[in-house]
């Protein structure tokens, strides 16, 4: 299967979201709505989601896995980001939840740190290169559905008041960053959706 769609056009990583949905974020979703869903509901809402990603992916062959497709805008998605593959998506996944279950798991020791959260820094590369020997599939699906259930065990304090800055949201502590790890899963399924649906 051969990927034959030129590139189109996109701003660049890191540009971030539309005007309107930063305000959202910045002044509801990120202030009130993070703090309000309860922490089973996050956990649910993360597990189901990353089920049905890995059902998607898992149906899709390897080689239709790698063909990038331009998805329609989505909320909370960047538009650099729209035209990926499923690997790309899968492998972004990782990356954001890496960091993310450290993040999480610092904060609720009450910690925090210097470095910066780069939305332009956690778009996929190696699974990007047609070339790439490595099965971003069998990584995903050795790190993210036992994720919430590591973040339930390691976490020292869930309850910590200590924050770190996400750029799109403010300050956010380890409640909100739970919350962000199943909003961040639902968009990256509703790009997944549409590309298989597309290949």
């Amino acid at each position: 299967m051969e990927n034959t769609r030129s590139e189109p056009k996109l701003q660049p990583p890191g540009a971030g979201l539309p005007l309107i949905q930063r305000i959202a974020l910045k002044l509801f979703i990120g202030p009130f709505q993070s703090k309000s869903v309860p922490w089973e509901e996050s956990r649910a809402r993360y597990e189901k989601l990353t089920a049905k990603i890995l059902a998607a992916a898992e149906s899709t062959p390897a080689e239709a896995r790698k063909i990038k497709i331009l998805v329609n805008p989505i909320v909370g998605l960047e538009d650099s980001s729209r035209y990926w593959s499923i690997d790309m998506v899968l492998e972004h996944l990782i990356i954001v939840g890496t960091q993310m279950e450290a993040m999480i798991l610092m904060l609720s020791r009450g910690e925090t740190s210097e470095r910066k959260v780069d939305i332009a820094k956690v778009k996929p590369t190696v699974a990007s290169s047609e070339s790439s020997a490595q099965d971003i599939l069998a990584q995903y699906q050795s790190f993210a559905p036992g994720l919430m259930a590591r973040l339930d065990a390691g976490m020292k304090n869930r309850d910590s008041k200590t924050t770190h800055h996400h750029p799109w949201f403010g300050p956010f502590n380890t409640r909100q960053w739970y919350w962000l790890m199943a909003g961040h899963q639902g968009i990256h399924w509703q790009q997944l959706k549409q590309i298989k649906n597309r290949l």
